[in-house]
């Protein structure tokens, strides 16, 4: 008697380099990048600028799995940076990140994302209240942090969306997030935030929409949490097949213990600290735009920006008022060639004055951006090479925020 036991395994199966490795519905794709780039201003100083050469090597393992019913997308990486002169502004940094989708628009949708990285330069995912999120986003400056120094950013976020009618949907979400810093000159923050909204469509391609958001607010430098409430009303529209445009305006207000409390971290703190009035409740005007146009079948822009307030990181009991906006251009030179440009802009206000040794200023930063790049890739999209160049200036009231900085690199990246 022959006895057949018969097991059920994932099918296995190597595609063409730069089509991953598939097992069953899942698609693991390694990569890996090394670079080299000039930075003619290492140090960031509005007078003695140091020059200085660093290069980078980034691998990781990309995640996207799909049954059926769910998709499942990840990410995770590690880097290590080394610079020529400035060996000890070296450094390593790894991360994680991971999106869970499923669900239907005329059902129910949810969705689960969260995101553990490391950072000490720019950090180039995406801003939580971003809704336009461009497959150019990585060449984009204007959601990053102007602090760069070395960080953990942690973020978890939950959405559920529902249709009500067949013109009327709602949804609801949460986020959780935090910002460690490694310095006793900043503190560290966390945030909780809940946020819902209702969109109605007046036609097949546009709707209104109101949301609403509630936050509460926990800053190292601040007596007590602190809680901000906005609500904004716009428009979501898709003129054409290959335009889209989503842009809302509201106000945002943000209440706080006006009391500087000397606790543990605020006595630790290296720096000076204003101990003069300061008012608890602060209100803002904000403005949310996210717009893409595809030109043609080779061109593609995108425009976004947005306007709120935050507390200070690098400052006892501050607000900051912020507005950022960017434009990014891709071109399609042909099969195995992109360009792509991305101009960006953000302006820093702090709400509170602030001492800088031992002077008072009203300080606001101003920092215009440009980077231009180019890619080649195989047909294949195993191999790519790119050389690009970014320029950066910033102004402030505080003189010693001054500055300007020119990077040029050359780079090479490998992705199964």
């Amino acid at each position: 008697m022959v006895i057949a036991l018969v097991v059920s395994v994932p099918i296995l199966g190597f595609g063409f380099p730069g089509e991953g490795v598939h097992i069953g519905d899942a698609v693991l794709s390694p990569f890996a990048e090394f670079s080299a780039e000039h930075d003619s201003n290492v140090l960031l100083s509005p007078t003695n600028k140091e020059t200085d050469v660093f290069t980078e090597l980034e691998a990781g393992l990309q995640l996207h799995y799909e049954p059926g019913y769910f998709t499942l997308d990840g990410r995770a990486f590690a880097l290590s940076r080394r610079y020529t002169r400035y060996g000890s502004m070296g450094f390593e940094n790894a991360g994680e990140q991971m999106t869970f989708m499923t669900g239907s628009r005329d059902v129910a949708s949810v969705s689960i994302s969260e995101s553990y990285r490391q950072i000490n330069d720019y950090d180039r995912s995406t801003y939580y209240g971003d809704t336009l999120n461009p497959e150019s986003q990585n060449l984009s400056l204007a959601y990053d942090e102007s602090i760069r120094v070395r960080r953990t950013l942690e973020d978890v976020g939950v959405n559920l969306g529902r249709q009500l009618t067949d013109k009327t949907d709602v949804s609801l979400g949460f986020n959780y997030g935090a910002q460690n810093y490694d310095s006793n000159r900043l503190f560290n923050v966390e945030s909780l935030v809940a946020q819902g909204g209702i969109s109605y469509r007046v036609t097949d391609k546009s709707s209104i929409m109101l949301a609403g958001q509630y936050g509460m607010e926990d800053n190292a430098s601040f007596a007590k949490d602190s809680t901000f409430v906005a609500i904004q009303g716009g428009v979501d529209t898709k003129s054409t097949d290959k335009m889209t445009l989503k842009a809302s305006a509201g106000v945002e207000r943000y209440s706080r213990d006006a009391t500087v409390s000397y606790n543990q971290s605020v006595s630790d703190f290296q720096g000076s600290i204003y101990t003069g009035p300061r008012q608890s409740d602060e209100q803002v005007l904000t403005l949310n735009l996210a717009a893409t146009w595809i030109a043609t079948d080779k061109i593609t822009l995108e425009a976004s920006g947005l306007t709120g307030i935050e507390s200070a990181q690098q400052y006892v009991n501050t607000l900051n008022q912020i507005a950022v906006a960017t434009a990014n251009a891709v071109y399609q030179v042909s099969d195995s060639i992109t360009m792509a440009l991305t101009g960006s802009y953000r302006e820093d206000k702090y709400l509170d004055p602030v001492i800088e040794d031992n002077i008072q200023y009203n300080r606001v930063d101003n920092r215009i951006a440009g980077l231009i790049r180019a890619d080649y890739r195989q047909p294949t999209e195993f191999l790519s090479i790119f050389i690009e160049a970014g320029l950066e200036k910033a102004t402030s009231t505080v003189p010693d925020f001054n500055y300007d900085q020119l990077r040029i690199g050359l780079g090479i990246s490998a992705r199964y």
